[in-house]
């Protein structure tokens, strides 16, 4: 499309244009914008500078989702195109090359290959190309995969095999006594969710998908797992969470407690003489570190397990504990601050503050909601008393990113992180701000590098509760990113330990009802549509269905057209059985290892069978005494060494150092630390920055060093003077290219979703 608009102009004034033509600018230009969010074209009619028009009204609407249980608004933000970008770059360099000569033209040359690097990727962009090629106008067009051509010929699969079968030979179990142990736990992660993530994954990455891998199906050892309770043939969370950390099934809806415990017992007593400890507790008990990461409310099921006894889930508060018990019961938020093992927790990590404050307390967060303990018990600041009471001076609370971010995680021995008032965002829709959330990955790397620095070792549990979430909307496209989510963290994880001393399990509580059907051909987009038609209707289907949930609607709408479409991100599946919420699904779920005594996970295992390999693994518990439970010389006489930057890369496969430890001195423990003022008790106390640190944390909200992503991991300790070089030459080029600019350049519109209030 010609830049100009042309005009009809009399004869008598071509000529004095033909002579200044070259002086002649730009009057208007039609700009195509692609909207993520709706997958739609729309075009603008925009001033070739980008400004509107005189008078003209703004095209732009705040478009609102609606859902059952929450509210979403899409927030528009612009992102450079990979051409502009090359191309206002180039300009910007042509102008400065008739200004400047000899030592400017290094600088020049650095600035292009830089700023085109910047300019390269969004997250969002392959994304939005994909979605586009699948839908224009609503006409679905076909898709055509390109098939590798040495899949053809028997020999690519024999050589696969022979190499495959080759590193299974070499593999070696190790069978020596773990002195570390993280949990993965994904929320309602099925095989079929697996399955679906790892298609998706691969075709984000420009693949057809079904030959790529997650990061922990890249462990050594799997077991499928059985899911029921005692009582219930298709499991709950809390139970299933209950099996997997104390190794004792339970009865549907309660948490920490064996079979004689009922759903909805008020005899507190009873619940008490019943109870049952977790890995969480064994740990303390051997001289381990601690700690629990979720995306969930820190009170919900999964992680409660690991330090809550109750006879029903839902007490997550005081407002919830009926009133009808026989005597008064603890609700899990005070039994996180008040009893073990959850009181000594080094690391807490998630969202939930509404259960932590009382009902005269106005949420700092973007809710402004009040507060729902109806004892007005500040469980913050009870937490900070008590660290204090306990000559735990090494103490942080934070809940933003950029709060976590200051944290000094080589002097910081107890963490507490609430970030959201109830859950925290689905990763798609997170406030990457420093004012806003952390990802699953940062928490977890946070985490990491503070349990770490104790010599006996940590156990980490770390939830990726989200999944779930979107199975019970039947949002599958969200459940998966999620999925890839919880991938991305297990990657980060193992680049930051020692899988010779450390046991990584990644598995599921329970499954869910998601099916992938429809004959589909290779490389089909996983969230798009079956190769036929639904005989009924003669209407198209996707690949992806529910079993139930709230995707079953009558009539069924067209899944190719307007707001129904399945390029929507939020596109709802259809569901075979109509319910307000999607149930679970009681089929057996996977469990992947790496570590030692890894090899220990095979066949299909009851559920309870995984924290007794856990306690074998780490001698605590009741496999304190075993044979193989000693340490060998070095491990006992060998202080930590200090950290450095080939420790976050190294030893993935067992056999260099890559163990992200640190010199530990007690001494450290008691070292002078500046005290904030919290002794008010009051909104002020804990006011718009509700952080607060004793661990001489930074809260400088501003930082150089990007987010972790899918494919890297962030090393925020021991960068070499290189990186350091790189990190202000990036600061220097970005100034330098914005006084460089010579045309305003085009520019994709890109969403995201943020809750609303």
């Amino acid at each position: 499309m010609s830049l100009y608009r042309n005009r009809s102009i009399d004869k008598s004034t071509q000529a004095s244009q033909a002579m200044h033509s070259r002086m002649r600018k730009p009057i208007t230009s039609e700009r195509v914008c692609y909207d993520d969010a709706s997958g739609e074209l729309y075009k603008s009619n925009l001033r070739a500078s980008g400004r509107k028009r005189p008078g003209q009204k703004s095209t732009t609407t705040n478009t609102t989702i609606t859902t059952k249980r929450r509210r979403l608004y899409l927030v528009r933000r612009r992102t450079e195109s990979r051409s502009s970008c090359r191309r206002q770059s180039m300009r910007g360099l042509y102008k400065l090359a008739t200004t400047t000569r000899g030592a400017m033209l290094l600088q020049q040359l650095i600035i292009c290959v830089v700023a085109t690097y910047l300019c390269h990727w969004s997250p969002h962009m392959a994304q939005a190309q994909t979605v586009a090629a699948q839908s224009t106008s609503g006409n679905e067009q076909p898709f055509v995969f390109q098939h590798n051509q040495q899949e053809r010929d028997s020999d690519y699969w024999l050589q696969s095999g022979r190499s495959a079968l080759e590193s299974a030979l070499k593999w070696q179990p190790i069978e020596e006594q773990a002195k570390n142990l993280i949990i993965f736990i994904g929320d309602g992660m099925s095989l079929s969710t697996i399955t679906a993530a790892r298609i998706l994954h691969g075709q984000l990455n420009n693949k057809s998908g079904e030959e790529d891998q997650l990061a922990f199906e890249q462990l050594n050892n799997v077991a499928l797992i059985k899911t029921y309770n005692i009582d219930q043939q298709v499991p709950d969370s809390a139970a299933t969470a209950t099996a997997i950390l104390t190794g004792v099934k339970a009865n549907f809806y309660t948490l920490g407690v064996n079979g004689n415990v009922r759903l909805n017992d008020t005899k507190c007593q009873k619940i008490r003489d019943n109870q049952v400890n977790s890995i969480l507790k064994w740990a303390q008990e051997a001289g381990k570190s601690t700690g629990i990461v979720t995306n969930t409310r820190i009170t919900h099921a999964t992680p409660a397990a690991g330090y809550a006894h109750v006879s029903n889930r839902r007490w997550e508060c005081d407002t919830n504990v009926p009133r009808n018990l026989e005597e008064p019961c603890k609700d899990i938020a005070r039994q996180l601050i008040e009893d073990e093992p959850g009181s000594k927790l080094n690391v807490i990590m998630g969202g939930g503050r509404r259960c932590f404050f009382g009902q005269n307390f106005i949420d700092p967060g973007p809710t402004g909601q009040m507060g729902m303990r109806q004892d007005q018990r500040n469980l913050i600041e009870q937490w900070i008393a008590q660290r204090r009471a306990n000559n735990e001076m090494n103490y942080a609370f934070v809940n933003s990113t950029s709060d976590l971010k200051s944290v000094k995680t080589d002097k910081t021995d107890y963490l507490l992180g609430l970030f959201s008032y109830s859950h925290m965002s689905y990763e798609e829709l997170r406030d990457t701000s420093g004012y806003g959330e952390p990802s699953l990955t940062e928490m977890t790397e946070t985490a990491l590098k503070i349990l770490a620095r104790n010599p006996l070792g940590y156990v980490l549990l770390v939830e990726g509760g989200r999944i779930d979430h979107a199975h019970h909307e039947n949002v599958a496209g969200v459940a998966l990113r999620e999925t890839i989510s919880l991938s991305w963290a297990v990657q980060a994880a193992r680049q930051l330990i020692n899988e010779r001393d450390t046991l990584i399990a990644v598995t599921s509580d329970h499954a869910h009802a998601l099916t992938i059907n429809g004959i589909a051909p290779r490389g089909n987009p996983i969230l798009g549509l079956s190769r036929y038609k639904e005989n009924s209707t003669q209407l198209p289907y996707t690949t992806l269905i529910y079993g139930n949930g709230p995707g079953n609607q009558r009539p069924r709408a067209n899944p190719t057209i307007g707001p129904n479409s399945t390029d929507s991100p939020y596109y709802v599946q259809y569901a075979a059985i109509h319910q307000e919420e999607a149930f679970h699904d009681g089929s057996d779920v996977a469990i992947f290892a790496s570590g030692p005594f890894a090899h220990l996970f095979q066949g299909v295992q009851e559920q309870s069978y995984i924290a007794h390999v856990f306690a074998y693994a780490l001698c605590v518990g009741d496999y304190q005494w075993k044979a193989h439970c000693r340490r060998s010389p070095s491990q006992a006489n060998n202080p930590l060494r200090p950290i450095n930057s080939n420790d976050l890369n190294d030893g993935l496969d067992g056999t260099g150092p890559g163990r992200l430890d640190q010199t530990f001195d007690a001494s450290q423990q008691l070292s002078s630390f500046s005290s904030g003022d919290n002794s008010n008790n009051n909104n002020a106390a804990l006011g718009r920055s509700f952080g607060h640190s004793n661990a001489g944390a930074n809260n400088n909200r501003n930082s150089l060093w990007p987010r972790s992503g899918a494919s890297s991991v962030s090393d925020y300790t021991g960068l070499s003077l290189a990186r350091h070089w790189l990190a202000w030459m990036t600061t220097l080029t970005m100034t330098t290219l914005t006084v460089a600019m010579v045309m305003q350049p085009s520019r994709n519109y890109q969403f995201s979703l943020a809750p609303t209030t």
